[in-house]
């Protein structure tokens, strides 16, 4: 396996007001997180949902804005995006300890991609988390395809999380990130099993309805 660090980047389609709930309630540590130091929690932060709201409350009023004809009944409103890197990544001190990344350009160049990617307006959280071992962010984003539609079948289709991986990974590239092997089975397989894995299992996370990509 490479030695340069992997960019991680994990999709779950939040179906419901109930996985919208649980969803705001873990990112903003209003119910209890097993895998979190609340001594650490000071170091967490929120860029952009400083009132805490509901994602599905949010997505609610976006979806209203674009005045969309009626919905599907299972149409997914939020789509959550985990941003990482293996924890290789991250500076280190003698506890093993992340150093606080809050004002590092890895933070922002994050914040930057997924606004231009999918628009604006239509990431509406965005929450970084250091209360764990490995930082990590949360950006939850409305589906929104670019002639307006909500579509999460569209906006994170097969084709277009090939492309979405490669493009993160090249705007990461820069933080000494790299993509796994596109279409290499046995290299994906190796990555997930011994750097995303490891990863995700150090987060508190459902990953009953995840998609990685790496």
């Amino acid at each position: 396996m490479s030695t340069i660090p992997y960019a991680i980047f994990r999709t779950a389609k939040l179906k419901t007001l109930g996985m919208a709930t649980s969803a705001t309630q873990h990112n903003h540590r209003l119910e209890f997180t097993p895998n979190a130091d609340p001594d650490w929690g000071a170091l967490n932060e929120e860029y952009l949902n400083h009132e805490q709201r509901n994602y599905w409350h949010l997505a609610s009023e976006r979806i209203a804005e674009l005045q969309l004809p009626r919905l599907r009944g299972d149409a997914v409103h939020v789509v959550e995006v985990l941003l990482t890197a293996s924890p290789k990544a991250f500076p280190r001190d003698a506890e093993g300890r992340a150093q606080d990344v809050r004002k590092t350009s890895w933070v922002q160049d994050n914040l930057t991609f997924m606004q231009q990617r999918f628009g604006k307006e239509n990431v509406i959280g965005f929450t970084l988390h250091q209360d764990e071992i490995t930082p990590h962010i949360h950006a939850m984003v409305v589906p929104i395809t670019a002639d307006g539609r909500l579509s999460c079948r569209d906006v994170f289709s097969p084709a277009t999380l090939r492309q979405l991986q490669t493009d993160y990974a090249a705007a990461m590239e820069k933080h000494g990130l790299q993509r796994g092997i596109l279409y290499s089975t046995a290299q994906h397989e190796d990555v997930r099993r011994h750097v995303i894995e490891p990863v995700l299992e150090g987060l508190d996370l459902d990953t009953s309805d995840i998609r990685l990509l790496v």
